[in-house]
């Protein structure tokens, strides 16, 4: 009788595995991994970060109820038509804000509050898809990526 488990575990030796062990990440080296395994990995990767999942689900549900008030939609609007008027500069200046902020302060997720509004203004104002992502999480992973004070798991 063949385990589901041991249908994983040849894969298994093909990555090298690693742990955090007083605050040092440490290689273990090749692990036979099971299914067990596999599943315990991921339930420990979303107990780990269940605040961030619970403050994105938060932000989203916020933003859903935000799109119906006529103020927030006047707001959009009248960014929108500066978008609009002014797109290469905004589009750099957002992204460039947005990236400092980032690169300063090495928290990310705080950002993603901004992200759903600066793809609605960007798409509102006659914008594709691509770009409003990239003026909305262009900025995060430049700064992100170019962090000056440290990293984010680390503050």
């Amino acid at each position: 009788m063949i385990c589901i488990g041991n249908a994983l575990r040849p894969i298994s030796w093909v990555f090298v595995t690693s742990t955090y062990q007083s605050g040092q990440l440490v290689e273990v080296g090749w692990y036979r991994a099971g299914f067990y395994d596999l599943i315990a990995v991921i339930f420990s990767g979303f107990t780990y970060k269940i605040n961030d999942i619970l403050y994105l689900l938060f932000v989203g549900g916020m933003y859903g109820l935000l799109s119906h008030a006529e103020s927030y939609k006047r707001i959009v609007k009248k960014v929108s038509n500066v978008v609009r008027e002014h797109g290469e500069i905004a589009f750099l200046l957002i992204t460039f804000i947005v990236g400092l902020y980032t690169a300063i302060s090495s928290n990310i997720i705080t950002l993603f509050v901004l992200v759903p509004f600066i793809m609605t203004v960007f798409l509102k104002g006659g914008y594709d898809k691509l770009t409003a992502v990239a003026a909305s999480f262009g900025g995060l992973f430049l700064g992100y990526i170019g962090q000056i004070t440290g990293t984010y798991g680390n503050d």
